[in-house]
């Protein structure tokens, strides 16, 4: 048997920040998140803070009493003891455990799981209901909401889930048998199914006990753990269905020891960061130093999924995702995405939202879409596995450059695989609105079809009622006039060589009488040895001279620097479109390395500010936190 259950909202780690945890300041937060033995905490956001309501697990003899926590960052805690005890339950005679909490009704109502004369003698579900998520919690009912063993399932591990037509679940169950019942609004009773059945049996492949139920993209999304509670082979594996009923055919296991880190990892539960596609995984493991069965800890780690919607296996972390705040009103906090999302692109569609695209890290390219530059949501790719261009065999799809040109949204791109100087080439495909579909149109030219090495990262600017396109990768920076329609380059055009051969990533800005040429400079892609930077130069003319501000010129690799690495990020560069707020601010987005999370290359945004006719990123470096863009409502 085990208790169980977390649900907590919180943000990615981050090296540099001081924390406190439970009731100990000045201390670096990490895993476990709390000190002592809490397991199965149930984590909620109530208002603007967030609640962990966790199993005492230090001895099963003490499980008379649940105690809570409080954050208004994730980082500094506050306890609140005892907030729902054995004496305020009269049918619980020995222990609690698996808290899980939600507010409904303007009341908090907590479920858990209670044994009534020994350990193998199952109480039931119960639930109690309080004015204020820090208690006191009373019984509701003076007995079990549920309280019968039902074909296996035994009334444990209950997790309560809310659909978008408002019907509440309850899934519960231990020893490889799970049931789900039907709330009734109150959250009181259980209600009969339409065909007035009480319960129905949705236990998959390898399930023991400790059932949770989410919803992402129109699909359900069912979790369990399987593997026994008290031993080190305990896991956490999933399904996928498009009803809350199932059926659930188990798809894999996504967490399970690792002989460096900790064991027995399970009984968790996921939260999604409020308003984007980021999610964490929170669960209990026991310490690779602990052998006692009770002897659980309270852990949270990054979840991941792919483009197609399956979890990604999880990698157990010391670091956690504790040691960075939440940020205050009107910050934010670098990466914005946490996500490998290189070579980023912007646009701002006709519903008011901005559109990013990258190099495909997700397959396809990826689509993210945001309100207010800052929380960002992933919708979708612009291509499928059908559509997708094939110029390039083997290729990726890499830099794209997204545009409005007419009635059109124009998606330019470079295909290139590691190597494959002379045969990678531009493309462009268009789309009638942001989020695609997109039609591939194929390529424009391959280096070897005009004799220039590397040709990749295309940008594309009209200027002068003409149409231009600009490339290249460390070995000149090129640009071309295109035909009318944009979609091919003019015949008669010859490619311009405007930079020299230390560059790649170019983006041209129009301000004023200048124009700006932005590129970056060293190597992308070697994770926390990169030594990419962001660079720029400026002309008077479209195709120059650019130079730096002594007047040298960017043909002979002269230039500004604008954002160089720092103790917390690594090889920023690439940077998008400078794209503007409603308060007339300027911001810039590009890549970097996380040292906190090295893997991949993470999505930023900072502030861009123009000082004597130059732009400046305070510091030259990424921020760790910085004011919001403003947008009117």
């Amino acid at each position: 048997m085990r208790y169980c259950w977390l649900l907590t909202a919180c943000l990615w780690a981050c090296t540099g920040v001081r924390a406190q945890t439970a009731g100990e300041a000045g201390e670096k937060s990490g895993n476990p998140l709390f000190k002592g033995w809490y397991a199965d905490p149930e984590g909620v956001v109530f208002g603007d803070e967030y609640w962990i309501y966790p199993t005492y697990s230090a001895l099963y003899e003490d499980q008379t009493f649940f105690d809570a926590f409080s954050s208004k960052d994730l980082v500094h805690w506050q306890k609140h003891p005892r907030v729902l005890t054995t004496e305020h339950v009269t049918w619980v005679k020995r222990a609690m455990w698996a808290p899980a909490i939600l507010q409904a009704h303007g009341k908090y109502y907590l479920f858990f799981a209670g044994n009534d004369i020994h350990e193998n003698e199952v109480g039931g579900i119960g639930v109690a209901v309080a004015d204020s998520p820090a208690g006191p919690f009373r019984d509701a009912l003076g007995k079990p909401l549920i309280d019968r063993i039902v074909n296996g399932a035994q009334p444990i591990d209950q997790f309560v889930f809310r659909d978008d037509d408002g019907t509440y679940y309850m899934y519960y169950g231990g020893w490889g048998h799970c049931n789900m019942v039907r709330l009734a609004p109150d959250l009181l009773s259980v209600v009969p199914f339409d065909d007035g059945t009480i319960y129905r049996e949705v236990t998959p492949k390898g399930y023991t006990e400790g059932p949770f139920m989410f919803k992402r993209q129109g699909k359900y999304y069912f979790m369990w753990s399987e593997g026994g509670w008290g031993g080190p082979d305990y896991r956490v594996a999933y399904a996928i269905a498009d009803s809350p009923f199932g059926p659930f055919e188990r798809i894999g296991t996504i967490l399970e020891q690792d002989p460096e880190v900790a064991t027995s990892a399970g009984h968790h539960s996921l939260i999604q960061v409020p308003g984007k596609d980021e999610w964490y995984i929170v669960y209990h493991r026991r310490p690779l130093t602990e052998t006692g069965r009770d002897s659980r800890a309270t852990c949270i780690d990054r979840l991941w999924f792919d483009a197609d919607g399956r979890i990604k296996p999880v990698r157990m972390t010391f670091e956690g995702v504790g040691a960075r705040p939440i940020a205050p009103q009107g910050e934010y906090f670098n990466p914005v995405v946490n996500q490998s999302l290189p070579d980023p692109t912007i646009i701002r569609g006709d519903d008011g939202c901005f559109y990013l695209y990258a190099t495909e890290s997700i397959r396809n390219v990826p689509i993210f879409r945001s309100r207010n530059l800052v929380d960002w949501e992933f919708i979708g790719t612009a291509f499928t596995d059908r559509t997708r261009p094939t110029f390039e065999p083997k290729g990726r799809v890499w830099a794209p450059d997204i545009n409005r040109i007419g009635d059109k949204y124009v998606l330019y791109y470079s295909m290139s695989r590691w190597g494959g100087e002379w045969t990678c080439g531009i493309g462009v495909a268009v789309a009638e609105r942001p989020e695609g579909p997109f039609e591939d149109l194929g390529k424009l030219f391959r280096s070897n079809e005009i004799g220039i090495q590397n040709c990749i990262d295309p940008f594309y600017i009209e200027d002068g009622g003409k149409k231009y396109l600009f490339w290249g990768s460390f070995h000149g920076l090129y640009g071309a006039q295109l035909a009318a329609d944009g979609l091919s380059l003019d015949p008669d055009a010859q490619p311009v060589r405007i930079a020299g051969d230390a560059y790649e990533a170019t983006y041209i800005h129009k301000r004023g009488k200048y124009y700006y040429l932005f590129a970056s400079t060293g190597s992308c892609c070697e994770g926390l040895k990169s030594t990419y930077a962001t660079v720029v130069g400026r002309s008077e003319s479209l195709f120059g001279p650019y130079t730096d501000r002594q007047g040298r010129p960017m043909l002979e690799n002269h230039h500004e620097m604008l954002i160089h690495g720092n103790p917390d990020f690594v090889g920023p560069g690439h940077n998008s479109e400078i794209v503007t707020d409603d308060k007339g601010r300027d911001w810039i987005f590009y890549h970097a390395v996380s040292r906190a999370d090295p893997r991949g290359r993470v999505l930023m945004a900072d502030r861009v500010d123009w000082t004597g006719g130059w732009p400046r990123v305070e510091g030259s470096s990424p921020s760790l936190r910085a004011k919001v863009p403003q947008f009117r409502k």
